[in-house]
């Protein structure tokens, strides 16, 4: 029941988001995969969507150890090729401070993540219609700025987020964190939650995703 709820909640924070969304017509939205294959859905609704709701263990003294959300702009690579792990920049600017804070205290987390900010489940789909799935990825949040990687996944984020670069331009009040996945669950309102192990969600052709 608590997981239920806990998805209603993300969702309405992520409809809350869809009028932020600056995407407009966009010929990524393509057809979901087969049903049949859910790891092939929970790889492409990674890929395609911009933004997750991020849900921590507050450290705020009125509401510590309560969890809190936050929806963030995440990349997991180029449309049509991405890697399934979301990278985000999280930054000290305004009340994101709040996250940067309680994941210094405990790195854990779960991202939700839907089409519902894509044009597919946009146009007159409801976030909980049967065809508009999302994703739960619960893992921990690991620091890349000072990694090799940081210049790829750096360049990979401001490609799928232009219109952030000069917020994330100050490296001192940003920085650029990777999420290691420990569960993955499809979440499909027609058929229920499918649980992916992570051997078959890093399985599918992904540069098929996309035609």
């Amino acid at each position: 029941m608590f997981r239920i709820a806990s998805v209603i909640a993300f969702c309405a924070l992520l409809s809350e988001a869809r009028n932020y969304s600056h995407r407009g017509t966009d010929i990524r939205d393509q057809d979901l995969p087969p049903a049949d294959q859910p790891a092939l859905v929970a790889r492409y609704v990674v890929n395609q969507a911009d933004y997750a709701a991020v849900a921590t263990i507050s450290t705020r003294k009125d509401i510590d150890t309560y969890p809190v959300a936050n929806v963030i702009a995440y990349s997991d690579g180029l449309i049509g090729n991405g890697t399934g792990i979301p990278y985000m920049y999280i930054t000290t600017h305004d009340h994101y401070t709040t996250i940067v804070q309680d994941l210094d205290k405990d790195n854990r987390a779960t991202l939700l993540i839907s089409l519902v900010l894509t044009n597919y489940c946009g146009n007159n789909l409801d976030v909980m219609n049967k065809r508009c799935p999302s994703v739960l990825l619960t893992g921990k949040f690991a620091a890349v700025n000072d990694t090799a990687e940081y210049e790829t996944e750096a360049q990979l984020f401001s490609k799928r987020h232009p219109t952030l670069e000069n917020r994330i331009s100050d490296h001192s009040k940003a920085y650029l964190v990777k999420f290691d996945i420990q569960e993955i669950a499809l979440v499909d309102f027609n058929i229920g939650t499918k649980y992916i192990s992570m051997e078959d969600y890093f399985r599918p052709p992904v540069n098929h995703i996309v035609n």
